[in-house]
């Protein structure tokens, strides 16, 4: 019997880039005076490696990366941004695991930076009206 074949929900392709680094703010929480919990913001390197109109893959370790599904901050172009992550596969090296995440909220210096990413090698607006 054949497997049902997967189905890619994702809009446009992905397309690979020039690696863009980013710092992943994961938050934990540690012990803090008298056995009280503090939340606090650990910085975890990282790098976007492909995008999509929707989401990318960011490469990161894979001991203290994000947990599937978590919302976390990224700090990339400038300023913070929100991804959600959907998935995560184990890298080429056993320390570094490859994350895919849904984009949910944008700092404009990132959503600038995809924009003219995915922009690359289309026809412009006035090229699309000539052709028709």
């Amino acid at each position: 019997m054949d497997r049902p074949v997967p189905i890619d929900r994702r809009i446009g392709r992905r397309v690979p880039i020039e690696p863009i680094d980013v710092t992943w703010l994961l938050t934990v929480q540690e012990s803090g005076r008298f056995g009280r919990r503090r939340h606090g913001v650990r910085e975890v390197p990282g790098r976007i490696v492909d995008v999509s109109v929707t989401g990318a893959a960011i490469e990161g370790p894979s001991e203290s990366g994000p947990r599937v599904g978590a919302e976390v901050k990224i700090r990339a172009c400038g300023g913070d941004s929100v991804v959600k992550v959907r998935r995560s596969q184990a890298g080429d090296r056993p320390e570094r695991c490859r994350y895919g995440v849904e984009f949910v909220a944008l700092h404009r210096g990132l959503a600038d930076q995809v924009s003219s990413i995915l922009q690359q090698g289309r026809p412009s607006e006035s090229a699309w009206r000539r052709s028709l």
